[in-house]
């Protein structure tokens, strides 16, 4: 399963020094990691043996068809003997798609660019830091749109400065009463 079109979007969000994607979104249940470790082999529910080597594992063995966002760490961060191919850093997940009960939840371009300005501050914040932050961005879009505004009429620009009035039907005043 793949969302080139989120995949897409989020390499505008930087590439590391390899030229790959910071951030990435990957299906759980299609990601293979290469691990180094002691594991356990069973045939149903019969132990056959336990043997140490590398192998290639399921990245997401407990979580099950969900969409993930990972992001890529330095190997300086992340290098581990456990996976060999850390040596050039590693993709770990950041978000899970999935809400407090574990339902399914789909990606989209909105929760990612909330989910990657998160992941790139450099200290936690509150949740009215983050809610001022989203009111002065979605201040900034309205402001953009009255801007692009065309006031064609001398009306429509004494109107949208305030030196002109409105009136209703049949030449009422519609200013609210003061007193």
């Amino acid at each position: 399963m793949e969302r080139k079109d989120l995949n897409e979007h989020l390499k505008a969000k930087g590439l590391n020094i390899f030229g790959q994607p910071l951030y990435k979104l990957v299906w759980s249940s299609s990601e293979l990691e290469l691990r180094h470790g002691t594991f356990r082999e069973f045939h149903d529910d019969v132990f056959i043996r336990e043997v140490t080597e590398t192998r290639w594992t399921k990245k997401y063995w407990y979580i099950n068809e969900r969409w993930i966002l990972e992001r890529w760490i330095p190997a300086e961060l992340c290098n581990t003997a456990e996976l060999p191919n850390s040596t050039q850093g590693s993709y770990e997940p950041i978000y899970v798609f999935e809400d407090g009960h574990r339902f399914y939840l789909e990606p989209n371009i909105k929760v990612l660019d909330f989910i990657v300005t998160m992941a790139e501050k450099p200290h936690r914040i509150t949740k009215e830091e983050i809610f001022n932050e989203i009111k002065d961005k979605e201040d900034k879009e309205v402001q953009a749109i009255v801007d692009a505004m065309d006031y064609r009429s001398d009306i429509g620009v004494q109107l949208h400065l305030g030196s002109a009035r409105g009136f209703g039907p049949k030449g009422k005043d519609n200013r609210e009463k003061l007193n």
